[in-house]
């Protein structure tokens, strides 16, 4: 029986999880999805199963290692990564988390079993992708970006990076979808 690791996608909003996401789960390298819980409506163009399970409540989900509630402009929002063994057991899994996932996962499956990969860009970039992904909303929500923002500035500090484990090797700068692209899969083909 193949058993596999868990990559967790992490960095601040509008870094390009999502879209790596999607890039690397259809590229051929041998990893699949591992599908978190969400209370937050669905966005234009999200399914049911394939970003987030989309549910009414978080509690009770079997599994959860990270459980987190966020207060939005619209209200509170939670969100939940569940993982266990059994979840490894053919192959390997990747997933969009916060450091909190990473810490937490972890503590579940083991340091040798999880293994980090923390995107960044510049903050202009970052906010140029928020506006013009609010943009195509159609109810932008400019001060949620704002609100985003402020709160990971502390989230993801350079301290709270190194207290999870993130390390050089761990972080890319997607700065070109194409070249990032790349360099994960090779990066996951060498740590899976």
């Amino acid at each position: 029986m193949m058993s596999g690791k868990l990559f967790i996608l992490t960095g601040k909003s509008s870094t390009g999880k999502d879209t790596l996401l999607n890039q690397l789960v259809t590229s051929g390298i041998s990893i699949a999805r591992l599908v978190p819980y969400t209370t937050r409506p669905k966005r234009e163009g999200e399914e049911e199963g394939r970003e987030y399970h989309f549910v009414e409540s978080i509690k009770g989900i079997h599994g959860a290692i990270d459980v987190r509630t966020y207060s939005t402009m619209d209200g509170d929002w939670s969100y939940a990564v569940a993982v266990s063994e059994d979840d490894l057991e053919d192959g390997h899994k990747i997933v969009i988390g916060t450091l909190e996932t990473v810490v937490r996962a972890r503590e579940v499956l083991g340091n040798a079993r999880v293994v980090p990969i923390y995107l960044e860009v510049s903050d202009r970039v970052r906010l140029s992708r928020a506006i013009s992904r609010e943009e195509l909303s159609s109810k932008p929500n400019y001060y949620e970006i704002c609100r985003r923002f402020l709160d990971e500035k502390d989230a993801y500090s350079d301290d709270k990076l190194i207290m999870s484990g993130i390390m050089r090797k761990h972080r890319f700068y997607n700065d070109n979808l194409a070249s990032t692209l790349h360099e994960v899969e090779e990066f996951i083909k060498n740590n899976g």
